[in-house]
């Protein structure tokens, strides 16, 4: 599969949403102060979602409504164009409240794309 193809970008998408769990898994909004480490990966981990969400046709999008695309890929703009202004309050709300549901809806997509590809596959070539 091609990087282009939406299915992976949408991976792409999942396996950053999970590791920014996991990076906030039993940490506080102070540990984005003291660990550098820390604030840089989530940081790039959005950055990457946002990049991906981006390169997603607008099919993909329309398919998850309630995801905020804009911002997400507003967000990423910000991290990498204005990365003076990052706010780590913003930043950790968005990891703790956000990508929870992010992760869930992401997903719900793969699951739906990999099963309409399935779908397809199974057809017999007149019927596609």
């Amino acid at each position: 599969m091609s990087r282009d193809d939406p299915l992976v970008r949408l991976k792409h998408m999942r396996d950053a949403a999970r590791r920014v769990l996991e990076l906030i898994e039993g940490r506080s909004r102070e540990d984005l102060d003291s660990d550098d480490v820390l604030a840089s990966t989530i940081q790039l981990k959005i950055i990457i979602i946002g990049e991906a969400a981006n390169a997603l046709p607008q099919e993909a999008l329309d398919r998850a409504p309630n995801v905020p695309w804009r911002q997400i890929i507003g967000m990423r703009h910000v991290l990498v164009h204005e990365y003076d202004l990052v706010r780590m309050d913003i930043m950790w709300e968005t990891a703790t409240a956000d990508m929870p549901n992010l992760l869930e809806e992401l997903e719900r997509l793969i699951a739906e794309t990999e099963a309409e590809r399935e779908e397809t596959a199974d057809r017999p070539q007149e019927d596609r």
